[in-house]
């Protein structure tokens, strides 16, 4: 029997936490890459490494999508760079469908490709990601697919914060329905049922989820406008070894602190955290490629 919205998001947030995927630490929050200092965080990437539960979780894909828009909807699978890419990969092997990724910008040499694999003009094409916050990246990826060539009007990913509403109108608006398997109002039920995590964890989660801006003004002291300034000269003179997400954080914050604006709560963190990526990787020695991966 094909399985409802309600028993995907169940089933999937009873795995996601089985395989201790999730994290609550509302004592000290994520710093997420779209910028948001967060509670809670997935890691849609274990999953991957477990068959089983990797399995069921393609059987949920594929059934909520052929439920959705029919299971002759697709001419192909798209995978965004990174973990979009084996998602991609096992759907389009389960729906029997040629198979591309997407890279986050062109690589930068020989063919300076942003696309790989083949599609002719016109190929309906499905964007796979593993989860989706505000949805930003999901819009640039459907940009360069429809640059190239391919009509694409439908993204899914595993997990959907379920929480941004402007990301999702944001989508809407560029005329892409976002599918997923599982919210964290689905975890939150889930870890609720099990006890897997202290009430009073459970309570600040929920305080999060109901409003992310009232959360963070709650919890979080105003930065101080020569912090910020600081923080994004100090930035500004490494931006050759920021990732892409870090490089996309930092040129909106440069933006908006290059006007008299106001500081917004959470400002100093993010900047804080890119600074903190960028020193973690010099003691490791690890170097970005020109796709923006580490090496």
């Amino acid at each position: 029997m094909k399985p409802s919205t309600e028993s995907a998001g169940k089933i999937t947030a009873e795995i996601l936490l089985r395989l201790e995927a999730i994290g609550f630490r509302p004592e000290e929050p994520f710093q997420l890459t779209s910028g948001w200092a967060s509670p809670v965080y997935v890691d849609c990437r274990k999953l991957i490494s477990f068959p089983e539960e990797r399995r069921r979780i393609l059987d949920l894909a594929v059934a909520t999508l052929t439920g959705a828009v029919g299971k002759d909807a697709f001419d192909a699978i798209a995978g965004g760079e990174t973990a979009g890419i084996p998602y991609a990969a096992w759907l389009a092997e389960r729906m029997d469908l040629p198979m591309l990724y997407v890279r986050k910008k062109p690589k930068g040499f020989g063919r300076m490709a942003q696309i790989e694999g083949h599609f002719e003009p016109g190929a309906r094409v499905l964007l796979v990601e593993d989860l989706a916050t505000d949805g930003k990246s999901k819009l640039h990826f459907c940009e360069a697919l429809r640059a190239a060539g391919a009509e694409i009007s439908h993204a899914f990913v595993v997990f959907h914060y379920g929480i941004f509403p402007e990301g999702v109108a944001a989508l809407k608006a560029a005329g892409i329905t976002l599918h997923a398997l599982a919210t964290w109002w689905d975890v939150l039920e889930a870890a609720s049922r099990e006890g897997t995590f202290p009430e009073t964890t459970l309570r600040e989660v929920r305080a999060f989820l109901e409003d992310p801006g009232v959360w963070r003004l709650l919890r979080f002291e105003m930065p101080d406008p020569d912090t910020i300034r600081r923080l994004l000269d100090e930035i500004e003179a490494l931006q050759d070894e920021l990732a892409p997400p870090e490089q996309e954080i930092f040129e909106e914050l440069r933006l908006r602190y290059a006007k008299a604006a106001t500081p917004v709560v959470g400002d100093d963190r993010s900047l804080e955290v890119i600074l903190r990526n960028v020193a973690v990787r010099r003691q490791m020695g690890l170097k970005l490629k020109p796709d923006g991966n580490g090496s």
